[in-house]
């Protein structure tokens, strides 16, 4: 379930924290993302990874082969602590609050992203 809050972020209510394992959907939710930015005419993405998250290596690799297909230079960084470097950032792309209060700038990509789907529960806060 997905829940748009007050300040317009979409957030997913699962509560995962810690652990991450590629799914089957996982391929199709970079590939939405780096089509926004096309669309968006952004150039450039660097994804961070959380270093003490399982399988960011795996993560990140999957991101490095969706990119190929896309005209958008990124790059992944896996790092020890992803928030604390967010915070200091524009063009931040994220839903997690803290750093949305902290960060320079943000981009709220989400909601366009998934307005078009419709097999998603939407819930407005």
């Amino acid at each position: 379930m997905e829940v748009y809050c007050r300040d317009g972020a979409l957030r997913d209510l699962a509560g995962l924290r810690g652990t991450y394992r590629v799914i089957d959907k996982t391929q199709t939710a970079i590939e939405l993302l780096l089509r926004q930015l096309e669309l968006l005419y952004i150039s450039e993405a660097v994804f961070y990874l959380d270093a003490p998250v399982s399988n960011s290596g795996r993560l990140s690799g999957l991101i490095r082969q969706c990119a190929k297909g896309y005209d958008i230079s990124v790059q992944t960084q896996i790092i020890p602590d992803v928030d604390r470097v967010l915070e200091q950032m524009e063009g931040v792309i994220s839903g997690d609050a803290v750093i949305l209060n902290r960060c320079k700038s943000w981009l709220n990509v989400m909601p366009l992203i998934i307005g078009r789907m419709d097999h998603v529960w939407k819930i407005r806060l």
